[in-house]
């Protein structure tokens, strides 16, 4: 198994072709670069054109996570200029009895999920809220998920960056957490722990 691009330096990286061979993983090639050395083991080529993407993790991280990995782009047409998008498709488990069908994310096993976006030009993450963003009754076929520009520009300039906003549906306070690659592993940390929080201190329903 030819895993060469892992060891790359980023510019050597970055000027891997996008398509052919090597389309459909580069996003999780991203994402295996930024936590290579908090894996315990590292997905094949296969393993990362999945969605969601299964990464184990040494502690204190979960020891095991299901990635939903997307391009985040900016839109001229949201509300804010420059607002951070991503696009979230039926990848999920069907919520049965629901008409039009709405999706969850997987979590069998008790395997905690992750919704991840990132923006190529920026080299940044971004770490939505995954118990809020499919909370009951689930997502429908299609749905964008926003960030705001501050919190990405702030990942930018510092490492790390968390932003609130209130959610209309759950009518719920969302911590967004943007982090450049090499402090991924810090945002994961601190996504899981915010997120608990959030989960026992207000049990949410179908959840």
């Amino acid at each position: 198994m030819d895993q060469a691009w892992l060891d790359l330096d980023d510019s050597a990286f970055e000027a891997i072709p996008r398509s052919g061979a090597h389309a459909g993983h580069f996003l999780g090639r991203v994402l295996v670069r930024a936590l290579r050395d908090h894996l315990t083991v590292t997905p094949t080529d296969s393993k990362l054109r999945d969605k969601p993407i299964m990464i184990r993790l040494e502690p204190p991280l979960p020891p095991r996570l299901r990635v939903y990995l997307y391009a985040a782009t900016q839109h001229s047409s949201e509300r804010q200029a420059g607002t951070f998008r991503i696009q979230l498709t039926n990848k999920g488990n069907p919520v049965l009895d629901t008409k039009p069908q709405r999706y969850t994310f997987n979590r069998a096993g008790g395997v905690r999920c992750l919704l991840l976006g990132y923006n190529e030009a920026l080299h940044t993450f971004i770490l939505w809220d995954a118990d809020l963003q499919d909370a009951s009754p689930g997502y429908p076929y299609s749905k964008g998920v926003q960030a705001p520009p501050s919190v990405v520009y702030a990942a930018v300039s510092k490492g790390l960056a968390e932003e609130t906003r209130r959610l209309r549906s759950p009518n719920r306070t969302e911590t967004i957490i943007a982090a450049r690659p090499d402090r991924l592993a810090e945002a994961i940390e601190r996504r899981v722990d915010l997120s608990i929080r959030a989960l026992t201190s207000e049990v949410l329903p179908g959840c």
